[in-house]
């Protein structure tokens, strides 16, 4: 992941990661392995902005057998 600026990551409401910072866009400077249950998983990305532009990159993988899916 990547944000410009600070980034917080919730996996069914419950935040599980979180870089409060002031940057600049950055794709692959954040990491995070999530737990991901059978079935749907809902990941909310939340960007903090301190001015000016703002930007997220995500690149998804999966370890076993699943996939992602984008829902927009």
């Amino acid at each position: 992941m990547g944000s410009d600026d600070g980034l917080a990551v919730f996996l069914g409401g419950k935040r599980v990661f979180a870089h409060d910072a002031l940057r600049s866009m950055r794709p692959g400077e954040d990491e995070v392995e999530l737990p991901l249950a059978a079935g749907r998983n809902e990941l909310l990305f939340k960007v903090t902005q301190g001015g000016g532009q703002w930007g997220l990159a995500v690149e998804a993988q999966v370890r076993g057998r699943g996939r992602v899916r984008q829902i927009e």
